[in-house]
């Protein structure tokens, strides 16, 4: 069962709601988040009834999960899901004498206003968290409100000037240089700044996806990969070498191991799935196959990818899976793990040492071994009506595990990559 509760102004619309429509997204550069809601109108009870730029508006969508057919006949039992899908300001309305057409947006639009020119100025030095506080405190009309990442790491700035020539939106751009944020306004109407390297959780969507056979693909540029295969032995341990020259499976998974050395100083470590290869048999194989994939992941950069699901919707900057079906055994599974969390310890001391030498907060290095399609969500369109709720996702891999977000023009698919083998450590 899916409802919602929708409100204009100081009026709760939920009963003559028809249709939701929304659009919102990470990019700041782009038109802000749209919303757009089709009510009944009967009497014309809701033509010119609310004015334009003040009245704010609200969506939240619910949906129950039942577990049994007992529990859905009835009604109780159910768990309930509620998402914030959109909070803004009503921009226009279109009335007929049937229906009335609601469109608003959140409040990016006022990062384009200058700043006034009689202000108390700024006091040097100054942090850059305080600094973005005091200006954005100055938009006194329509405040904004600003919710700082505490994983940022603030910095100094001792000199810096800002007039009625820059806008908001400029004092925006130069603190997110600064510091290495990503900024925009979230479901909720609020002003985040956050490290990319954050999230706001982790969502399974295997039972939600749409035509999954479509959306599975390589989600973008990575500059680390591990290949795990299963070790294969000519003796079984006791000197028995079978003479059709049979293999006896080992007991300690082989990791193959290759990454972009220039890449990883530019930009940080990308760490992408590990990819369990059951049919992988020798080191020499398991080493040219990650090269194999090293060099697929320089090709598709920071390329986006696109999932539809229903019934569910995940919040701006979350970080959501979905999978293949995997052919592979629980002992196997349980081997592959365990290598594969030594390994990325490893990992994790290497990317400890290049923050403390590039002064920066030291990233966490996470990894899964599946063959997961794991993204960000940088973007999303959420329909919903009585013919029941999907939203379209946009997911971006390259936000995941870097402190500033990489585009096409920040990698160079050149020289600088090479395969090497760590050893296996005990816990």
């Amino acid at each position: 069962m899916i409802d919602h509760k929708v409100t204009i102004g100081n009026d709760d619309v939920s009963q003559e709601v028809i249709k939701i429509n929304t659009q919102q997204s990470l990019d700041t550069d782009s038109d802000p988040g749209k919303i757009t809601i089709v009510l009944a109108n009967p009497h014309q009870k809701y033509t010119n009834k609310w004015p334009p730029q003040k009245t704010p508006i609200k969506i939240i969508l619910y949906n129950w999960v039942y577990y049994s057919d007992a529990e859905r006949a009835t009604a109780s039992g159910g768990a309930k899901a509620e998402y914030l899908v959109a909070t803004g300001h009503l921009t226009d309305l279109k009335a007929t004498a049937d229906e009335v057409t609601i469109m608003g947006e959140c409040d990016l639009g006022h990062l384009a206003d200058a700043l006034p020119k009689d202000h108390e100025g700024l006091e040097m030095p100054i942090s850059a968290k305080e600094c973005l506080i005091k200006i954005l405190g100055w938009h006194t009309d329509e405040p904004i409100t600003l919710d700082w990442d505490q994983a940022l790491k603030d910095k100094q700035l001792d000199k810096i000037t800002y007039n009625s020539d820059n806008t908001y939106q400029d004092v925006c751009e130069d603190i997110r240089s600064i510091v290495g944020a990503v900024y925009y306004f979230g479901e909720d109407n609020v002003l985040y700044f956050k490290s990319p390297t954050s999230n706001n959780g982790l969502i399974p969507l295997d039972p939600l996806v749409m035509n999954p056979e479509q959306t599975f693909s390589l989600t973008g540029f990575r500059n680390i990969v591990t290949v795990i295969g299963n070790q294969s032995l000519a003796s079984d341990g006791n000197g028995n070498i079978d003479p059709n020259g049979a293999t006896i499976p080992g007991s300690e998974p082989i990791i193959g191991f290759a990454q972009d050395l220039d890449s990883i100083d530019e930009v940080g470590p990308l760490q992408a799935p590990a990819e369990y290869a059951y049919n992988i048999k020798s080191q020499a194989e398991a080493d040219a196959r990650a090269q194999q994939l090293l060099e697929s992941y320089k090709m598709y950069k920071n390329a986006e990818t696109h999932v539809q699901v229903a019934g569910i919707v995940p919040p701006l900057q979350a970080i959501v899976t979905y999978s293949p079906f995997q052919p592979i055994s629980d002992e196997e599974l349980a081997k592959a793990n365990a290598a594969f969390a030594t390994h990325m310890k490893i990992l994790q001391q290497l990317e400890d040492v290049r923050a403390a030498l590039q002064d920066r907060i030291s990233q966490t290095i996470s990894g899964t071994l599946t063959s997961h399609v794991r993204g960000i969500v940088i973007a999303k369109q959420v329909d919903y009506s009585i013919d029941g709720l999907i939203v379209d996702l946009t997911l971006s891999p390259g936000m995941l595990d870097i402190e500033t977000p990489i585009t096409n023009d920040d990698i160079d698919a050149g020289e600088g990559s090479e395969g090497q083998q760590y050893p296996i450590e005990d816990e």
